[in-house]
């Protein structure tokens, strides 16, 4: 039996209850549900409950015949559809062709064949079932189309309203917003907005969005101050009167005249715009801007369309308004310093406004009421303290300052700002884990409102000037090094020039000739510092470059021994050379031979009398197994990135170094104790540090008391001898 037939209703219309018992039998048991009617009325009754999807009507029926019955169904706009086969004992035309007028379906004469009887009613059935189901799926078709359309309508609204409330840029805002609208109103590539100045009326902003199929024909010369704008906007050429008047999105067609907008008509022909909509954005009643589509071709707005844009504007109006006033708290906060002192009642009337500002603040604030307990405090706060923000509210304002110094500070400050007026100064505090910062620190009282004299509570601003701090301190120590560096020899050449000129006559040439040695000694003692501390200024400015080029270290250091070797054989010292010949690296020639000359001159100088200097040059990979046994013959090999590397090692026999000393090696002016009566800057080293550091390099010492110390430094090799390294 078909599944059709099991949801099939049929309604058995008979004033005879034989007539209803004969059908009755015939189709009760195809499955189908039936139900009965002995009238007209009754039968009208129970069509409107029931719906069937077939009727067996009767047409000898007294009062109402079926004929009337037929045509009553028919006027009736839910019950049209239902089929109906008229039963009938008449078999002429003219009856015939009555039921055809009044509706009917089919015909079965009187006495009938059961079996055309139920072929009839089965076909006739799954055919009305068939033709309810496509209309059951043609109306969830469309409303499946219409969920669709509206999903994608508020998933359009609602990325709209997300993106643009991420944004205080109001160009961005609108951008987004004109690319929403070309994507509403599908038929148009071309959004332009337009944001007027609020003050003069006047278009401050335009912003345009074009698809890249999009284009407008150049203007006539009557319009030619527009054919000089890059971004066409017709709003912008309308009167501050006529823009007021337009509060609703409208829709021009050209030819037709707008009836708030007299120029449109005149605009669109001039640049060939066959539509144009305008949508106002709206701001507390007043029209802060317009978002227009243009498009080439004529296009029909649909009303919900319109609605949907609307909605649309009225977002991205809030989120203008929201930036507008981001950029007036952006003002805000450059004055914040004075808004603190000198407009203290506006501070609170707007608490949430600066709240806002001083989460965004990048310095330190602090609100207490005047007790000093913390009520407010900004993220600020714990980026400089270190001290999460709900472990300082609630707690006293001393609480971050946790030495003495710091707690007689506060006891200096309270007084200040209880009396009204604003403290200024610096302070070093500390942070949660001990380490320590520098600070400027303002701290302004909070008045109440209805008695300006009465203080309520303090606000202070700590901004970190840690950097700066450290930088005179550098300065500083730098300043103090020198001329310590500096005192020493030339009060020694002044007092010998002096004592020079003032017993001339009375000295005997050789002692003579050597207090003029000693001057010049003590000259070139300060000509070196002068060059150290130049160079150590060059090498401090970060403008400052290098020029790279090939390089022969191997041939550097060897110019660089002979260029030393007269020192050298002046102490009686072996100076000797030992590697490979060529070994290529990248830099700057001028800076690696003072590397060289650095290191030789050092190792001469520290060296006593008859000792050995051996200078290196090889290449070393630390990928190669044949230099697994390196680490202890080249100090800081083993801390190297794996690539191929350009190796220079000086090896003394001289007095070497403390381990305690050899962390500070390398700093400006480190001089170590024990050889304080040898001469030197000590800027040497640092120099070198600083150069190498320049070529991506790396130096590294080792060092033994009274048995010498070997100094290593390591370039990275060039393609070139690459296939040479060991």
């Amino acid at each position: 039996m078909s599944m059709l037939n099991l949801s099939s209703t049929v309604l058995i219309v008979d004033d005879e209850e034989s007539g209803r018992d004969i059908l009755k039998g015939l189709l009760l048991k195809q499955g189908y549900h039936l139900d009965f009617a002995s009238n007209g009325s009754e039968a009208l009754a129970k069509a409107s409950q029931l719906t069937p999807d077939l009727i067996l009507l009767d047409v000898m029926m007294p009062e109402m015949d079926g004929f009337e019955v037929c045509q009553h169904i028919r006027n009736d706009p839910h019950l049209g559809e239902i089929p109906i086969l008229l039963i009938t004992a008449l078999d002429d035309q003219a009856s015939r062709m009555q039921g055809i007028e009044a509706g009917a379906d089919d015909f079965i004469s009187k006495p009938f064949n059961g079996a055309e009887l139920k072929t009839r009613v089965r076909t006739i059935t799954r055919l009305n079932r068939y033709r309810r189901l496509l209309v059951e799926r043609m109306y969830r078709q469309e409303a499946e189309q219409e969920v669709y359309r509206r999903n994608k309508e508020l998933t359009l609204l609602n990325n709209v309203i997300t993106t643009v409330a991420s944004t205080f840029d109001a160009k961005e805002i609108v951008h987004i917003a004109c690319d929403a609208m070309t994507q509403i109103f599908e038929g148009f590539s071309s959004a332009t907005a337009v944001l007027f100045n609020q003050k003069s009326k006047q278009s401050d902003t335009v912003i345009e969005y074009n698809s890249a199929e999009f284009s407008l024909k150049q203007p006539h010369s009557n319009i030619a101050a527009m054919s000089h704008s890059e971004t066409i906007s017709l709003v912008s050429h309308l009167s501050y009167q006529e823009i007021k008047a337009c509060t609703a999105p409208q829709v021009f067609v050209r030819g037709q005249y707008g009836r708030q907008l007299p120029h449109i008509d005149r605009l669109m022909n001039d640049y060939d715009i066959n539509t144009l909509i305008l949508i106002p954005l709206l701001a507390h009643d007043e029209t802060i801007g317009f978002i227009e589509l243009k498009s080439n071709k004529p296009f029909h707005a649909h009303e919900r369309t319109l609605h949907l844009a609307q909605s649309l504007a009225a977002a991205v109006s809030q989120s203008l308004e929201a930036s507008k006033l981001y950029g007036d708290l952006q003002q805000y906060v450059e004055n914040l310093k004075g808004i603190v002192a000198e407009q203290t009642f506006e501070l609170r009337m707007e608490r949430d406004r600066t709240k806002a500002i001083l989460d965004a603040l990048g310095e330190a604030v602090v609100v207490t009421d005047v007790s000093g307990v913390v009520e407010y405090v900004n993220p600020a706060v714990e980026q400089l303290t270190g001290y999460k923000n709900e472990t300082i509210v609630g707690q006293k304002w001393n609480f971050l300052n946790r030495t003495d110094a710091e707690m007689h500070l506060s006891e200096k400050i309270g007084p200040t700002v209880r009396s009204g007026l604003i403290w200024r100064g610096e302070v070093y505090q500390n942070r949660q884990d001990n380490s320590f910062y520098d600070a400027a620190l303002t701290v302004a009282p909070l008045f109440d409102p209805h008695l300006p004299d009465h203080v309520i509570g303090f606000v202070s601003v700590q901004r970190d000037i840690s950097p700066i701090k450290d930088a005179e301190r550098l300065k500083d120590k730098f300043v103090a090094n020198v001329t310590h560096e500096l005192s020493t020899p030339l009060s020694i050449a002044t007092l010998l020039a002096d004592n020079l000129g003032l017993l001339y006559e009375h000295i005997e040439d050789e002692k003579r000739r050597k207090m003029i040695q000693n001057i010049q000694k003590h000259m070139r003692v300060l000509n070196n510092l002068v060059d150290n501390v130049l160079e150590i200024s060059h090498l401090d400015n970060k403008n400052t470059g290098i020029t790279k080029q090939p390089i022969n270290l191997a041939a550097l250091l060897s110019e660089g021994i002979e260029e030393q070797r007269p020192l050298a054989q002046s102490k009686q010292q072996t100076l000797k050379f030992e590697g490979c010949s060529q070994l290529i690296v990248s830099g700057d020639e001028g800076q690696l031979q003072q590397v060289v000359r650095n290191l030789i001159s050092n190792a001469i100088k520290y060296t006593p009398d008859q000792g050995y200097i051996t200078c290196k040059c090889v290449p070393l990979s630390k990928s190669s197994s044949k230099n697994e046994g390196k680490h202890e013959e080249w100090p800081g090999f083993a801390d190297l990135p794996s690539q191929d590397w350009a190796a220079l090692q000086i090896v003394d026999t001289g007095i070497g170094i403390s381990h305690s000393d050899l962390p500070y090696l390398f700093e400006r002016f480190f001089r170590v104790k024990d050889q304080e009566n040898i001469r030197g800057t000590g800027l040497g080293l640092s120099i070198v540090k600083e150069l190498v550091k320049r070529h991506a390099g790396h130096v590294a010492v080792n060092s033994t008391p009274n048995e010498g110390s070997v100094f290593a430094v390591y370039l990275p090799l060039q393609p070139l001898l690459k296939e040479n390294v060991l």
